[in-house]
């Protein structure tokens, strides 16, 4: 009604590029919540086994997306869980897990059978992880013209209203050990995760996949070894070394 009615809302709406005052709203809602070391210990139950793990365990021994659910039937997380999905492939590639974890188990039987989160899906029974996050819940999110485009173009997807309908969530890019690279939090029903925010916090480009693995990594959380940037950066060193034993060129090596 909105859009028809205001084109030039619409057109806000619809902008891709931030403002600075968006940027720093962002910036401020990342502030809010706790430190992912907060809620590491944290048990969550694997939906096709429901085998309870640790949330470190995420991370443990690799990078990780780690995306936190609203609701398993909210038609807008499942349209951002397909979306993320596309990145599937180059994730895997990389060494990255895929990793999504929701609020709760109603609706999960229905979110996996619909098949819109291609990832490893997870979910939490007692909620402990969405509140020791101190991820924000709004009804007002509802009134954000934003959230009614996204309706919108999520309008094909089937879902219902079971579950907490005001919790939000959030997406993390998270190295191994622990060191958090990127991070999202909701501010508005449909504020979805940008996968070009993905990608660059990972180093991933979109034509080409660089390695993400590297024998040098830390394994520690409080190691600023375990930063990607580190790791590619002593892996390219290390090919220049062998390069340079071959042919002595090592110009080449380093390109």
């Amino acid at each position: 009604f909105f859009f028809f009615f205001f084109p030039s809302l619409r057109d806000m709406a619809s902008k891709g590029r931030l403002s600075a005052k968006e940027q720093a709203a962002k910036e401020r809602a990342v502030k809010r919540i706790a430190s992912l070391e907060t809620v590491e210990g944290c048990l969550v139950a694997s939906a096709a086994t429901k085998e309870m793990v640790p949330l470190y365990s995420f991370w443990q021994d690799g990078p990780v997306v780690l995306v936190f659910l609203r609701r398993f039937g909210c038609l807008l997380c499942r349209q951002e869980c397909i979306r993320i999905s596309a990145l599937k492939e180059q994730l895997e590639e990389n060494g990255v897990r895929l990793v999504a974890v929701g609020l709760g188990d109603t609706g999960l039987d229905d979110f996996v059978q619909g098949g819109f989160f291609r990832g490893e899906l997870f979910f939490d029974p007692e909620m402990q992880t969405f509140k020791q996050l101190k991820l924000p819940r709004s009804l007002y999110g509802l009134l954000d013209l934003r959230f009614f485009k996204a309706y919108w173009e999520a309008r094909n997807i089937r879902g219902d209203f079971k579950g907490d309908g005001l919790q939000l969530g959030a997406t993390f890019v998270v190295a191994r050990g622990g060191q958090v690279l990127f991070t999202h939090v909701q501010r508005y029903y449909g504020d979805y995760v940008l996968t070009a925010d993905i990608r660059t916090a990972l180093g991933l480009s979109e034509v080409t996949s660089p390695s993400l693995h590297s024998t040098t990594s830390a394994t520690s959380a409080g190691s600023a070894g375990c930063s990607l940037a580190k790791s590619a950066e002593s892996a390219s060193a290390a090919a220049a070394a062998a390069a340079e034993g071959d042919n002595g060129d090592e110009e080449e090596a380093l390109g």
